[in-house]
């Protein structure tokens, strides 16, 4: 009979010991688990993150790329304003010239008929002196 009840006892000792083992397995595979869950979550957020990062990096680039595209339309405009302005400076230049040339021609004609005026009235004197 004392056998036996020291039989049930390292029997009771025996599933005590094995009930606090599968207890504490299951509080690591438990532990485990939420340790696994924690870093799919901090996974998660930093996966957002870098996307979203992403996404800022890309809006910045875009801005600056419509920045870079206005300013190169604003300066093909200016050029195009700044080669016009040359255009009609040299045509008023070159009508100003064309103008004095024609002043030129007739002040010269002026000149030649005077000139002509005079020689004939030379003539004149001359012949009538004589």
């Amino acid at each position: 009979d004392e056998e036996r009840t020291a039989t049930d006892v390292l029997a009771a000792k025996k599933k005590a010991l094995d009930d606090r083992f599968k207890a504490h397995d299951a509080a690591e595979k438990e532990a485990a688990l939420a340790l696994d869950a924690k870093q799919k979550a901090l996974d998660e957020r930093r996966r957002a993150h870098e996307a979203a990062e992403a996404e800022e990096v890309k809006a910045l680039e875009e801005k600056r790329n419509a920045a870079a595209a206005r300013r190169a339309a604003e300066s093909a405009a200016f050029e195009a304003e700044a080669v016009a302005l040359a255009a009609k400076r040299r045509d008023e230049l070159e009508a100003t010239l064309k103008a004095q040339e024609a002043e030129a021609k007739a002040a010269a004609v002026l000149l030649d008929e005077k000139r002509r005026t005079r020689e004939a009235e030379l003539e004149a004197r001359d012949e009538a002196a004589l």
